[in-house]
């Protein structure tokens, strides 16, 4: 689900995409045992792990901009404040809402939250750079092959 406010625009070099503010997006997941804290070497705690969360909230924000940035754009990831409020456990249904508070330049600033049904289980804001995916990805190759950037 989306919501739209009046466009600003997020410029890199020529590039110009109008990308609303206040754009948001939310993702709803059922907590599964691959997201637990076990995985993540808390044995036997069979509980949404921050990870996941962290990752979840990242794949909102990547859906809520996909169809304002054309293909040779892409956003990363550069920071994050997260704060995980309580446990949910397998099975539980979780909604994880992202909404755009903030843009300048390429830098866009999320806030987050994320909630079971009884209570808002995370918190927090997310920030992600708009790039060229073709040097991004070019930049990936080089340190792959043991290169160093220019």
């Amino acid at each position: 689900m989306r919501t739209e406010k009046p466009a600003q625009r997020a410029e890199i070099g020529d590039a110009q995409f109008g990308i609303p503010q206040g754009l948001a997006a939310e993702e709803q997941i059922v907590v599964a045992p691959d997201d637990c804290a076990s995985r993540w070497g808390n044995t036997g705690s069979l509980v949404w792990s921050t990870p996941a969360m962290l990752g979840y909230m990242e794949q909102a924000c990547v859906g809520a901009l996909g169809s304002h940035l054309p293909p040779a754009y892409m956003t990363v990831g550069t920071a994050v404040t997260l704060r995980h409020l309580a446990p949910t456990p397998v099975g539980m249904r979780v909604i994880i809402r992202v909404e755009l508070r903030e843009m300048v330049g390429r830098r866009l600033t999320f806030s987050f939250t994320a909630a079971d049904g009884r209570e808002t289980v995370g918190e927090g804001s997310h920030e992600r750079v708009i790039v060229e995916r073709a040097r991004f990805e070019d930049k990936v190759r080089l340190k792959d092959a043991g290169g160093t950037r220019p």
